[in-house]
């Protein structure tokens, strides 16, 4: 039998146990081990673990976001930001100085850029033609 992706893995694991509780889930977990066991896949657990977690979230509609900023922005303003892209979701901050000003938002795939830096570099381009 050919092994799994990681992500697959991720997938399995979220089908068989997102409607259990209590006993059922414990049994559906524990036979999910057996099966990484049987796959030689013990070893990767915390990965398939991250993958399920990111999967669920999906799956529940929780987009990450993530604001770059040149300075550290309060709590309250990141969380207003993120509202503007998402109802569900969930942030992170990071710092990059080079922005001089201004924020980058990312939405998976997706860039907003809104920094001093975007704004100067294209009007650059636009001053050189």
């Amino acid at each position: 039998m050919p092994k799994l992706l990681l992500r697959q893995y991720a997938k399995v694991l979220y089908q068989i146990t997102k409607e259990l509780s209590g006993k059922e889930l414990d049994r559906a977990v524990l036979e999910f081990f057996k099966l990484l066991k049987d796959n030689q896949m013990l070893k990767k657990v915390d990965l398939i673990v991250e993958e399920f977690l990111q999967y669920a979230k999906e799956c529940e509609g929780i987009d990450k976001i993530t604001i770059t900023s040149a300075h550290k922005l309060s709590k309250q303003v990141t969380e207003e930001i993120a509202k503007k892209f998402s109802k569900h979701f969930e942030v992170a901050a990071q710092i990059d100085e080079s922005l001089i000003g201004g924020v980058k938002v990312r939405k998976g795939n997706t860039i907003f850029n809104t920094s001093v830096r975007s704004d100067l570099e294209a009007l650059e381009q636009a001053l050189k033609h």
